[in-house]
């Protein structure tokens, strides 16, 4: 778990810190470069590239709200024709609808060289709304150091959670910024010390609210609540030793206890076998 931790944090630093070089002028990379983590980016830009090279528009035909289009990929592992489907909606293209025969959005989440070209074709510059998947978002993931935070109602907790991360980041900011100078990096340590003592000291005075306390402030009712045990009502043997039978028990009692009878006098109090008819004969 604390290599997974450490290689998170490290494609966090890389995707804040570094700046790959761009493969283009198009206004979708460079949107991409601001949206994207580092890795994802990468995979964009390999499919900017290969729009350059590889990728041209065969035929176009109108179909009710939509436009069907055969794009040819020349980069394809088996190369050959695609069908897109294009509708153009919302100002810019922001609400567009779009789909590619090669299923990349749907498998994966990202928009394909296919579709890019065909939203350059209808000049097109913004990513649609619906194709921008959050999952690969620089800003996706929950910071590990900031989700153990709890404070009372949702509100706070977030405004909470949001400051939290700017001082992570801004920890972060100065120590790539004074990675060369040790002077200015040992005085960002000490004021930090400094501060830590002070937040310990405003801790150690801090008054700490009871389990009963912390309930009472997230329900918005007192601390000090009686409860009474109600009065009316009466459960099954309450207040009485005897049992209070059930409709089946109450008609068995009723119909009173059967005994054996003799098949041969019809008497009770013995069997055929010592049937006093049978002795006498």
């Amino acid at each position: 778990m604390e290599i997974q931790r450490h290689n998170g944090r490290k494609n966090d630093h890389d995707t804040r810190y570094t700046h790959p070089d761009p493969v283009s002028e198009n206004s979708f990379e460079k949107e991409a470069k601001l949206m994207y983590t580092k890795a994802i980016f990468n995979d964009f830009q390999d499919e900017m590239y290969h729009i350059r090279s590889g990728v041209a528009c065969l035929k176009s035909t109108e179909e009710e709200d939509f436009v069907r289009f055969s794009v040819f990929d020349f980069n394809a592992y088996v190369p050959g024709s695609l069908e897109v489907l294009f509708k153009k909606e919302g100002e810019e293209g922001i609400d567009s609808t779009i789909s590619c025969g090669c299923k990349r959005f749907e498998h994966y989440g990202l928009l394909c060289r296919h579709i890019i070209y065909i939203l350059n074709l209808f000049r097109v510059t913004r990513f649609p709304k619906k194709y921008m998947v959050n999952r690969w978002k620089r800003d996706a993931g929950v910071n590990p150091r900031t989700a153990p935070i709890s404070t009372f109602g949702n509100d706070k907790n977030l405004k909470v959670k949001e400051i939290a991360r700017e001082i992570t980041l801004a920890g972060e900011y100065l120590i790539n910024s004074y990675a060369t100078d040790v002077d200015e990096l040992t005085k960002v340590r000490d004021q930090m010390n400094i501060m830590i003592k002070q937040a310990d000291e405003t801790r150690y005075k801090r008054t700490h609210l009871s389990k009963r306390d912390r309930f009472a402030a997230i329900l918005g009712y007192p601390s000090e609540v009686t409860v009474r045990v109600p009065s009316g009502i009466k459960n099954k043997s309450c207040g009485s030793h005897k049992w209070i039978k059930s409709q089946k028990e109450i008609a068995i009692s009723r119909s009173g206890k059967k005994y054996r009878e003799c098949k041969v006098c019809h008497k009770q109090g013995h069997n055929s076998r010592t049937c006093p008819q049978l002795q006498e004969k």
